[in-house]
């Protein structure tokens, strides 16, 4: 928890992906980690607005078109998530919010991010093979996102901080 939380108070901005609100395995069981992490982002975004600290923080969240988030958290209800009907849609709506966010502006396409995340999920599928039974720690993650954006021409996304020290 102070890992997910010192990564939000480092970050201005954060993006929740609420597509895991369907039961999963034999019990049933929904992830219930992003809604938690955007209530943390939430929380911190009103104690600014309210003078309790100095360290503003925005959020967005995602959802899949269709889902039934407003049930599943329905506290939500009346803010503007963000619906999308695939991967693509879901880069395109992201990266719509951060360019009305003050910081670095990106120099390249939501399709120039659609080409490079497939070597990024391959750096990810050979990390959870290695950290089996185990999550694959975050700065590994950051890591070879930093790396693959580099690859490919992702400069700008680079230069971005990502809520950890490198």
């Amino acid at each position: 928890m102070e890992r997910i939380v010192d990564a939000l108070r480092s970050s201005r901005l954060s993006i929740h992906d609420l597509s895991r609100i369907y039961g999963e395995g034999e019990a049933n069981t929904a992830r219930m980690n992003m809604p938690l992490e955007l209530g943390i982002a939430m929380a911190m975004k009103l104690a600014f607005k309210n003078g309790e600290t100095k360290r503003p923080h925005d959020w967005t969240a995602l959802v899949p078109a269709g889902a039934p988030y407003n049930r599943a958290v329905s506290d939500l209800n009346g803010h503007d998530l963000k619906g999308y009907e695939d991967q693509r849609a879901l880069i395109s709506k992201v990266m719509l919010w951060l360019v009305t966010r003050k910081g670095p502006r990106a120099q390249f396409q939501p399709a120039d991010i659609a080409r490079a995340l497939p070597l990024f999920q391959v750096a990810m599928a050979d990390h959870r093979e290695g950290w089996k039974g185990g999550g694959v720690p975050w700065e590994l993650m950051i890591r070879d996102g930093r790396r693959v954006a580099l690859q490919n021409g992702l400069k700008t996304m680079v230069d971005v901080p990502m809520g950890v020290k490198s």
